[in-house]
């Protein structure tokens, strides 16, 4: 009796849960067909699904990849750029490498590996930066060669030779928005604590700044757009997603990246430094989407409304003509 009341009360307790599971999927499907219905009736609330369709018909994973993997590559003369200059420093005065790891929030063996390389490259580190720039600029020419192609293929826009001075100037213009964002991020560390509610504040002011940046970056990439605030959409989402990246990084990732190096060592914080690029990558290529179905919906908007004041025209001047045959056939009669 009691292996058949436990059977029961199996059988009860799966068949509530399977009623449970069937309510919320039916529940969802309504929401789903309620949503869908919705955006025919009112094409702005259809936006989220266009943008999910253009980035599954554009291919946005393996483009948000081959941006995350230029940024690695770009990483690498960034960091042999730095590291000679704080070489340099460390051999006038001492103790600059550990101020400079400590004020990057660099901790556990990362930290020990930073410093070890950096106060024994005191003897070459003109020779590194020498390096280092020239390996800079030309990996900041294949980084922008990817924008180019990745937002062409999400604009399906034409990509036109450029000259070397607008070369020189776009690449200018990426390092400069670089320098920006590290000139920022410094700020960020200062003012959080000395301003009530200074995450926020901070936050926000960050995200203004990269906003602005990064239109001037986007407005060099090939394209369908009229005017500049048709970039506008995309340059908002990825200064508060880049926003919001450093503010986690800040606050949460150290943690990992300690916990990382102390169990895989470097390869852990590779690891890291990978998925937070690609993450990045992502800010990338969704800025640029945003952009593209935000322009096609106001484009389809022009268009529609063009047509139907053509089509009023047209019928106003048909009718005009028509009553203007309409008289000389009754003055006849």
């Amino acid at each position: 009796m009691t292996e058949q009341r436990r059977t029961l009360d199996g059988t009860a307790s799966a068949g509530s849960g399977s009623t449970v599971i069937g309510r919320a999927s039916a529940q969802a499907e309504r929401a789903r067909l309620r949503y869908l219905a919705l955006a025919q009736r009112q094409p702005l609330y259809g936006l989220p699904l266009s943008c999910l369709a253009t980035y599954a018909a554009r291919q946005g994973m393996l483009l948000s990849s081959a941006v995350a993997f230029r940024l690695f590559f770009w990483l690498l003369p960034v960091a042999l750029v730095a590291a000679a200059v704080v070489a340099g420093l460390n051999s006038v005065n001492l103790g600059v490498a550990q101020r400079v790891t400590d004020t990057a929030g660099v901790t556990g063996v990362a930290r020990d590996q930073m410093i070890t390389a950096l106060t024994s490259g005191e003897r070459s580190w003109s020779l590194a930066a020498l390096l280092g720039v020239f390996a800079l600029l030309w990996a900041t020419m294949l980084l922008r060669r990817s924008l180019i192609l990745v937002n062409a293929h999400v604009w399906q826009a034409r990509v036109v030779k450029t000259g070397y001075r607008q070369l020189l100037a776009a690449v200018l213009t990426f390092v400069g928005f670089v320098a920006l964002m590290a000139f920022c991020a410094r700020v960020v560390g200062l003012l959080d604590e000395l301003l009530p509610g200074g995450v926020l504040i901070v936050v926000l002011a960050q995200a203004a700044v990269t906003s602005a940046g990064w239109i001037l970056v986007i407005q060099q990439l090939p394209d369908r757009r009229k005017a500049w605030s048709d970039l506008l959409p995309g340059a908002v989402l990825f200064g508060v997603g880049l926003a919001v990246l450093h503010a986690v990084s800040r606050f949460y990732l150290p943690a990992r990246v300690e916990h990382s190096t102390e169990l895989y060592g470097s390869l852990g914080v590779a690891a890291v430094i990978l998925v937070w690029l690609l993450f990045i990558g992502q800010l990338v290529v969704w800025s640029a989407l945003v952009n593209v179905v935000w322009f096609d919906y106001r484009l389809g908007r022009e268009l529609g409304e063009q047509g139907v004041e053509s089509g009023v025209d047209a019928a106003v001047e048909s009718g005009d003509d028509g009553a203007e045959t309409r008289e000389p056939q009754a003055r006849e009669r």
